[in-house]
């Protein structure tokens, strides 16, 4: 059967764009650095899983056997210091292609205090000083990227130029490492701290503020709409394809846009009134399923469509906590990130997962829902039966069916570039043994 029209063009358009990308040392470090870090990305959503499914049963077992605290711990020391293991990861990968193998763990250990220099400070309780996850986490991703750049950059400057501390070779060759990026380390240390003085200097805080607000300055003026809620979307989207943590960063503004309305609707609900409003953030949720991108489909169909090994082992990794509606394992672990091919569905397809729903509540054709933003960890559809009934489950699983046949073409292509990776690591079979005489 001849592959339809509409999937030729795009493996005939998206394909090029993604061999680029592959081709420049920088954007494929970057997915590369993530691959390297998918195990703790793994755990993390296995463990927040494990922490946050919305059973009230199962959350009073865990709080009362000791379980919950012990639980929440791991995704605290993976998810959220996702940018600091996204640091290393890019400057080991980076390091590596710039033709220093030899350096590249070394290099992304500086990276981390490189990273950690630009990183402010607080304080505890007792007024000790503390790093804070504020930025650590997902919300200080971009200036883990720039981060890895830099310092896998002044590492190749001084690598050129010979500017290197060298030791007999009667010296283990760890200790001669170490003293080989001495000089880096130290100008490394240097540069980032010169950056930090520079931001206070002028006034605009950190280094993960600035950027911060370069991002969220516009948004200030938004007002309570359809277009804005779907502008958010949007930006979140297109942010995580760039491998920013939208989600982190635009929260607030989904929170104090749609939290007043749904707060009212929740009132409106307990005392049996008409709920008064349509934007909420129960409405927003219809994007999140699977996870931001609206990645439900994609979900799905891995384990059972997948023809490359790579492809159908993570979607079997994937699939529990894509039920539950956490996706990171997809975002960094397929990725998303940075990948022109799953870009096309991870931004557009949210548009009409938050449109559809909301054109049917206005028409009555669905109610208004009761507006309560349930733990991300609540499952698909059951969510929606808590929000307002059969009708709105139903459209959940509505939604489900579009997400999977809008991931499906861009997943073939995926799929088959991967194969076609894999084939090409398998020695050739052709050549027979000769009978014996």
């Amino acid at each position: 059967m001849k592959k339809s029209n509409l999937l030729n063009r795009l493996e005939t358009t998206l394909t090029p764009l993604s061999e680029k990308i592959s081709a420049n040392i920088f954007l494929s470090a970057i997915s590369d650095g993530f691959m390297l870090i998918l195990p703790i990305i793994l755990v993390g959503a296995l463990f927040s899983l494990l922490s946050g499914v919305d059973i009230g049963a199962y959350q009073d077992w865990i709080s009362r056997v000791g379980l919950k605290d012990a639980l929440v711990l791991v995704p605290r020391f993976t998810s959220d210091l996702l940018s600091v293991y996204i640091a290393f990861g890019i400057t080991y990968s980076l390091t590596k292609k710039m033709g220093y193998p030899q350096d590249a763990a070394m290099t992304g250990t500086l990276a981390i205090m490189a990273f950690l220099i630009l990183t402010p400070l607080g304080s505890d309780a007792n007024g000790n000083l503390a790093i804070p996850f504020t930025w650590i986490g997902g919300s200080g991703v971009i200036t883990a990227m720039l981060t890895a750049f830099l310092t896998a950059k002044i590492n190749d400057f001084i690598q050129k130029r010979g500017w290197v501390i060298r030791m007999p070779e009667s010296v283990p060759e760890i200790i001669g490492r170490s003293f080989s990026v001495l000089i880096p380390a130290f100008l490394i240390a240097v540069v980032f701290l010169l950056v930090r003085a520079l931001m206070g200097w002028l006034g605009l805080g950190s280094m993960h503020e600035f950027i911060a607000s370069i991002i969220t300055g516009p948004l200030k003026g938004l007002q309570t709409s359809i277009w804005s809620m779907l502008a958010l979307v949007l930006l979140t989207n297109i942010m995580f394809a760039m491998g920013i943590h939208g989600f982190g960063i635009l929260l607030p503004f989904f929170l104090a846009l749609f939290m007043p309305n749904s707060i009212e609707n929740m009132n409106a609900f307990a005392v049996g009134a008409p709920l008064p409003h349509v934007l909420t953030l129960a409405l927003w949720r219809y994007v999140l399923l699977g996870g931001s991108g609206m990645t439900i489909g994609l979900v799905l169909m891995m384990p059972f469509l997948a023809k490359s090994n790579r492809y159908k082992q993570l979607g079997k990794l994937a699939l529990l906590p894509g039920l539950f509606n956490i996706n990171e394992p997809i975002i960094f672990g397929f990725p998303v990130v940075l990948n022109p091919i799953m870009a096309v569905p991870f931004i557009l397809l949210p548009v009409v997962g938050l449109l559809l729903p909301y054109f049917l509540i206005e028409l009555d054709i669905l109610p208004r829902l009761m507006g309560a933003f349930l733990p991300i960890g609540t499952p698909i559809v059951f969510n929606g039966f808590l929000q307002g009934g059969l009708r709105v489950a139903i459209s959940e699983v509505l939604i489900i069916l579009i997400s999977f046949a809008g991931y499906y073409p861009f997943f073939r292509i995926a799929d088959k570039r991967a194969l076609q990776a894999e084939q090409a690591l398998v020695p050739s079979t052709t050549e027979k043994t000769s009978p014996v005489a």
